[in-house]
């Protein structure tokens, strides 16, 4: 008779060498991603544990599990995507629902500094080394964002992109340069260069960060020419 379920402890060595085999030899499955991502909530603490299974299994663990989060007065349904405060729902963007989700699902995170407070050994290494490499592969892609296209905030006294473009190989170089450097965290080159892959509700906080980046360098810009007539 088969049992229906089996615990093996993951202990921080089996825990980091799993990490270690699926990032250098990935397997061709459509599921390793969600597994390697499983694994780093694991090792980061994100989550206690894993419930794994085959994939037929995975509707009816699903339907099992709690379809919200509830914090005090507020319930956030992720498969509904629905929000509700004081038993009244809230209408919300899907981008101001993930953004408010991700916040939710990392309530009360822990700062770089605390981290030896809650981790020890080899568990402390892994986590320690997944924040420098967030954060370095962040700081990366946002440097090479803002300072690609200041390039265009510059160029002209205009409005960059609506009363004056830049020429076709310019807006093409600048483009291409932000695609193929956003890419670099997410690939190999990119681990060897010490970045962790970044989460896809980074670009939620990136994005605006980059237009009012860009709106101030336009006001600096205009003032500039008000008070000396001419831009450089």
């Amino acid at each position: 008779m088969k049992q229906k379920i089996s615990f093996v402890p993951l202990d921080a060595d089996l825990q980091l060498w799993l990490l270690e085999k699926l990032l250098k030899e990935p397997p061709q499955s459509p599921y390793t991603a969600e597994f390697l991502q499983g694994v780093r909530n694991l090792i980061c603490g994100q989550t206690s544990s894993l419930l794994l299974g085959s994939p037929e299994q995975k509707g009816v663990v699903e339907q099992g599990l709690s379809e919200s989060i509830v914090v005090g007065e507020l319930e956030i349904s992720p498969k509904n995507r629905k929000v509700i405060l004081q038993g009244k729902e809230i209408s919300l963007t899907p981008k101001e629902f993930d953004i408010l989700y991700f916040l939710v699902e990392n309530r009360g995170g822990v700062l770089f500094n605390d981290l030896p407070a809650h981790f020890s050994g080899a568990e402390l290494a892994a986590v320690q080394a997944k924040y420098i490499g967030l954060f370095q592969a962040g700081w990366f892609v946002e440097s090479m964002w803002s300072q690609t296209l200041v390039i265009h905030m510059i160029r002209t006294p205009k409005l960059p992109f609506l009363q004056s473009r830049a020429s076709a190989p310019v807006t093409l170089l600048t483009m291409a340069g932000i695609v193929v450097l956003t890419i670099i965290p997410f690939t190999g080159f990119g681990a060897m260069l010490g970045f962790t892959s970044l989460p896809i509700v980074y670009f939620a906080y990136l994005i605006p960060c980059i237009v009012l980046y860009m709106a101030l360098a336009t006001s600096l810009k205009k003032a500039y020419v008000r008070h000396y007539g001419e831009l450089l």
